[in-house]
């Protein structure tokens, strides 16, 4: 392969992170009738126009029509979001050309819109609006350029019997990969009652990807149990919310990152990863420099503590390092304990089209990050470890 101008590599960077936005009236509009009042929809509160989204805090319009608009007239900012783009990424050649200007070649792909489908209430809503979601990915991706695009299927967080059927179904449609969000309060992954669906991910090899900002912890959600709350104090705090009538805060967006933490530490404390030893799994935009601190202290509490803890067969951070990955898009800290995570467990990811992304500055931060690494690494953590997991670019994988 020639050396692409762009990024100075002979290899194609796959990103571990990109959206498409399905066309969510069609969609709607395919579903059992009972089903569309379900849907997301405007409500009007004491004069207050708002998105209600079911099972997430309701959205200002003001607040969710402002991030479309984007900031000013920058014309970057206009790139993003896909205020520029009325296909939602679902025109491949146009997708292509975009992601070419940014040094991309393939990708791993998640909802945009339907990031929080995992939330809604509703299990049959999640279960047919989720094939609905899953069948247009695989009629835009599968039959046109497998080679380059993972896009993963969503799964039901309500009943697990419905994940499992959904995920025979997408690896019959040739998915390679599965989305899950990183907390389900309702059902936390280390109940016994996920089991048929790790070991049927196990079985499919199907990858697992939890992907950050999907609904469960954001708008105002902090770290907490649902299960201890009293009821009277959990609707004191539904209250509280209603008042004050914020959208977002810089703490509870930085605290949806930081919830991937969840499920690595599910997974091995609860024996789950020593139960299935095949079942693979990823942390998508979460960064990962916090990464090495999590295994660390998964590694001195098996050790110290006496608590009835789980027996298990290995220490907590071989799990990962044998089952993990994590990924980055602009994360130092890193870059900089690479050593401790492993240059073979972390992939890069430029989260287009979204306005936390690195669209159209990749190369530049690429090269900031990671530029100094001994060009095999550099490889890895932007082509090899991703085209190995998804089975993408295997024609140059495999050369």
């Amino acid at each position: 392969m020639d050396v692409n101008p762009l990024t100075g590599y002979d290899f194609n960077i796959i990103s571990t992170d990109g959206h498409v936005d399905p066309p969510q009236a069609e969609l709607i509009a395919r579903l059992p009738e009972h089903l569309r009042p379900m849907a997301p929809h405007t409500v009007v509160r004491d004069g207050v126009e708002y998105l209600e989204i079911p099972g997430m805090a309701p959205i200002s319009k003001a607040f969710s029509e402002g991030q479309m608009q984007g900031r000013g007239t920058d014309a970057m900012e206009a790139e993003r979001e896909f205020r520029n783009d009325p296909d939602g990424g679902r025109d491949l050649v146009k997708r292509k050309a975009q992601l070419e200007r940014d040094g991309v070649w393939g990708e791993v792909v998640f909802p945009h819109s339907f990031l929080s489908l995992s939330a809604h209430p509703n299990a049959e809503y999640q279960r047919e609006m989720g094939r609905l979601y899953n069948d247009m990915c695989a009629e835009i991706f599968l039959t046109n350029d497998r080679d380059r695009y993972a896009p993963a299927a969503v799964l039901s967080t309500l009943e697990p019997f419905d994940a499992v059927a959904e995920a025979q179904r997408a690896k019959e449609l040739g998915f390679t990969c599965v989305m899950l969000p990183p907390v389900v309060p309702w059902l936390p992954y280390w109940h016994l009652d996920w089991e048929p669906v790790w070991s049927e991910l196990e079985e499919l090899d199907l990858v697992v990807n939890f992907h950050v900002f999907t609904g469960n912890t954001s708008q105002g959600v902090d770290f907490g149990n649902l299960w201890v709350i009293p009821p009277d104090l959990a609707e004191l705090g539904r209250m509280r919310f209603r008042a004050e009538r914020v959208d977002e805060r810089l703490s509870t967006t930085v605290m949806c990152m930081a919830s991937a933490m969840s499920p690595m530490m599910h997974l091995i404390g609860s024996g789950t990863l020593d139960r299935h030893p095949r079942l693979r799994f990823a942390l998508v935009e979460s960064e990962a420099g916090w990464i090495p601190w999590a295994l660390q202290a998964l590694d001195l509490m098996q050790r110290r503590r006496r608590f009835a803890m789980i027996n298990l067969e290995l220490q907590p951070s071989e799990y990962f390092r044998r089952q993990g990955w994590g990924t980055f898009l602009e994360d130092k800290v890193a870059i900089d304990v690479l050593n401790y995570i492993g240059e073979d467990k972390l992939m890069w990811s430029n989260d287009w089209p979204h306005d936390e992304g690195t669209y159209l500055e990749s190369q530049d931060i690429i090269k900031s990050l990671i530029g100094h690494l001994p060009y095999a690494t550099q490889k890895k953590l932007l082509h090899d470890n991703a085209a190995k997991l998804y089975s993408l670019d295997q024609a140059v994988a495999l050369a």
